[in-house]
């Protein structure tokens, strides 16, 4: 463990190598002895309760810990606040660096030899937690490999894409991961601390600034007209972390979804694009017939599970179909860089109520439950056609295809299902390449061929096989045609969907959205188009 040396004169080492344990990771954190106030207090915090589940998940074994660290968030918040008390606060953090595969001093020693070549990547590197010196809040940017890199099999998606290069001592080390941390009360709160995570993700995709946390808190409330005092920060509003993503370029989209069903389909859509997602909750679940106060909340959404629950047939919530089947309301669970309780921290949809199970724990031990209240998403402003866009189309599209099903007496589109996803070029040909889903000719277009910056990705699968790829612009105008192009994994699906489409007519006057009215067109053009080329070739 991390303790003072006996003589008061005498200089710390700049850094420890330790096995892992409990008590290890709480002296570092505490920077004191056993049963002494501040290591009881530490001892006691969710957040180092969960970073030591974490951590033995991921099979850490041994701990590096690096004296004297300069963080710049810790920085630009010690700058522009903790500098001006009274009392005074060390301006220098500690890290601590988690790795799988023990090992004594003398592997770190080595790095000061004269040509030292010492590789402390493949002992496992798990990542880094930087120790604030603060009273209370003492959890600092926290960079630690998702859970999915290793368990196998994988339980979901994770935002991971932003890869961060720690040196130690001038050895490189690298580590995937969404950045989180402790909010501190002072210059951020729950809010300020989710905006700051998911603006780190959306800079790997769309390139924004990365803002410091008193940023963040500035920023929130230049234009919110809030007659309160900005520092110590109670906390932001939605409407203030909309004004904070415009500030940065993005364009904020808030979402209010009808189930946490629906609300599991559309964060799916957009965090395995690797978005992240700000997510509004309260944690008071008390009835609304005994009023107390609200337990307001905000987490950054970093990572969905696999669609493996029970589907939720949509019907009655503007999908405009009866029994329409969504991929995405499958999902019991996603996961959440919970300034309260830390990274990718598991929350669960599963059970029969409109409630989450989240991972904050009660008095007794079990988790608490939360209502969901809303979805920010932050977008790139290219990105013109959203989520609800492409869910109306494609739910009128498969009502009508059903009502052919039935006016046939057929039951083809019965088991239809249909998962929606963002997308870019570069991330659909990459699980092109990985994929053998398709024949060559097919998936030697899908490789070669140009599609713009971002665009919808809506797979069609029956009884669940992959039948089709729709592809549509997210960039097009309202107004657009939308649809690029329909891809077949199963030649059956191009026949059943061009022959039921033959039997539609009127197009120009039948009341559905223009997504919709753009795939019926298409087919119809590939039917005529087959029909014509078997004329001729008889």
């Amino acid at each position: 463990m991390n303790l003072p040396p006996s003589d008061p004169d005498a200089q710390p080492k700049p850094y420890q190598v330790l096995d892992y344990s409990w008590d290890t990771l709480v002296g570092l954190f505490a920077n004191a002895p056993p049963n002494s106030e501040k290591w009881d207090y530490v001892s006691d915090k969710r957040q180092i309760l969960y970073i030591d589940r974490y951590l033995r998940d991921l099979k850490v074994q041994c701990l590096v810990f690096e004296r004297r660290y300069t963080d710049k968030f810790y920085s630009d918040d010690y700058n522009g606040y903790y500098v001006r008390c009274f009392n005074r606060y060390e301006k220098t953090c500690s890290r601590i660096h988690a790795f799988v595969s023990p090992f004594d001093e003398k592997r770190v020693a080595d790095i000061f030899k004269p040509g030292s070549k010492t590789d402390l990547q493949s002992l496992g590197y798990r990542g880094f937690i930087v120790v604030k010196p603060l009273p209370e809040t003492v959890v600092g940017r926290t960079c630690l490999s998702p859970p999915s890199r290793f368990a196998k099999p994988a339980p979901g998606y994770f935002i991971s894409g932003l890869e961060t290069k720690p040196n130690l001592f001038g050895a490189d080390l690298s580590v995937n991961s969404l950045p989180c941390q402790e909010q501190d009360h002072e210059v951020a709160a729950c809010a300020t601390t989710a905006v700051w995570s998911v603006l780190q993700g959306t800079s790997e995709l769309f390139s924004n600034p990365i803002m410091m946390p008193l940023e963040i808190t500035r920023l929130g409330n230049e234009k919110s007209g809030h007659q309160r005092t900005v520092f110590p920060n109670d906390g932001l509003a939605m409407s203030q972390i909309c004004d904070v993503v415009r500030g940065v370029g993005l364009e904020p989209v808030v979402s209010v979804p009808l189930t946490k069903k629906l609300f599991a389909a559309e964060a799916n859509a957009y965090l395995r694009a690797g978005i992240p997602l700000i997510f509004g909750l309260d944690l008071n679940t008390a009835p609304k017939s005994h009023p107390t106060p609200r337990e307001l909340h905000a987490v950054a959404l970093s990572g969905v599970g696999e669609p493996t629950g029970d589907i939720e047939l949509l019907a009655g919530d503007g999908t405009q179909s009866l029994n329409f089947r969504l991929r995405g309301t499958r999902i019991d669970e996603v996961f959440a860089h919970d300034d309260g309780v830390g990274p990718y921290a598991p929350i669960d949809l599963s059970s029969e109520d409109e409630l989450i199970t989240t991972s904050w724990l009660d008095r007794n031990g079990y988790r608490r439950k939360a209502e969901p209240l809303e979805l920010l998403i932050p977008l790139h402003r290219q990105i013109r056609v959203r989520f609800h866009d492409i869910l109306r189309g494609i739910a009128k599209f498969d009502c009508l295809m059903k009502d052919t099903d039935r006016s046939l007496g057929l039951e083809i589109f019965k088991e239809f299902e249909w998962d929606i996803v963002l997308s870019t070029p570069r991330r659909f040909k990459r699980e092109i390449a990985a994929a053998d889903i398709f024949s060559d000719k097919v998936r030697s277009e899908l490789l070669t061929a140009g599609f713009p910056r971002f665009m919808w990705k809506v797979v069609a699968y029956n009884k669940n096989k992959m039948s089709a790829i729709f592809l549509f612009d997210a960039t097009d105008l309202r107004q657009g045609a939308h649809l690029i192009d329909i891809f077949y994994a199963d030649d059956n699906a191009r026949f059943v969907l061009n022959s039921y489409v033959l039997g539609l007519q009127r197009l120009g006057k039948m009341k559905a959205p223009r997504i919709t009215k753009s795939i019926l067109r298409y087919l119809q053009t590939q039917a005529h188009a087959a029909i014509d080329s078997e004329a001729a070739a008889s």
